[in-house]
């Protein structure tokens, strides 16, 4: 995912942490399970500096997921297309209900505000879709399946 596919950005400073990490960062505390921004912040901060040698503090990181929920929208159309779902009858969102409020924990998004809500909803998307495109990708017996990533 390039920093090309998002929104636009504002004159001044470039952002010391890209667009493309921070969308990684998303997915990853989302994979990870850690629903608070705060301790997976910290977690980060101490198990990979090497991978993201900076990490904003939680309000500027919650601040930037809220601004990139159109490149979290963006990065699952990518993936979809990317797999043979795109063309299916029934979308991969609708048949994994109980995948999203169990495994990913949809229901303990923790989100306080309607656009809250949106980035923790949006953030755990690509998570499942991640998974489905590798299922797909290594010719799993059950694609739409995230018991191998259960946490």
């Amino acid at each position: 995912m390039d920093n090309g596919s998002g929104g636009t950005r504002c004159p001044g400073r470039p952002p010391l942490l890209s667009d493309s990490e921070l969308v990684c960062l998303a997915v990853a505390q989302a994979l990870l399970g850690y629903h608070s921004e705060a301790q997976w912040l910290r977690n980060a901060n101490k198990h990979l500096p090497a991978v993201f040698p900076y990490l904003p503090q939680r309000p500027g990181y919650h601040k930037r997921l809220k601004a990139a929920v159109p490149l979290l929208k963006h990065m699952i159309r990518e993936l979809a297309m990317d797999s043979d779902f795109w063309t299916d009858t029934v979308w991969v969102a609708d048949s994994t209900n109980d995948t999203l409020n169990g495994q990913l924990d949809l229901a303990r998004h923790g989100g306080r505000t309607f656009e809250g809500v949106a980035v923790r909803v949006t953030q755990r998307v690509p998570a499942m879709t991640v998974d489905i495109w590798r299922n797909n990708l290594t010719g799993a017996a059950v694609v739409r399946s995230l018991i191998a990533y259960d946490h």
